[in-house]
């Protein structure tokens, strides 16, 4: 279920997410196929949630 999750992460961001748009195209003309760029972007999106679930940041206080 997480790597379904990851999936669907990597693949919603290669369709909106600019930066990782473009990391698509640098990578595509490298030569590496989709899904070997599905499954770096999978890697790399793992690494960002597991900094957030292991160093979370302090919420901001709330103006009210």
């Amino acid at each position: 279920q997480a790597n379904y999750a990851l999936y669907i992460l990597a693949v919603t961001r290669m369709a909106w997410h600019a930066p990782t748009r473009a990391y698509l195209a640098r990578r595509t003309a490298e030569g590496k196929t989709k899904k070997e760029i599905i499954r770096s972007l999978k890697r790399h999106i793992a690494r960002e949630v597991y900094k957030l679930l292991t160093q979370p940041q302090p919420a901001a206080p709330l103006t009210g």
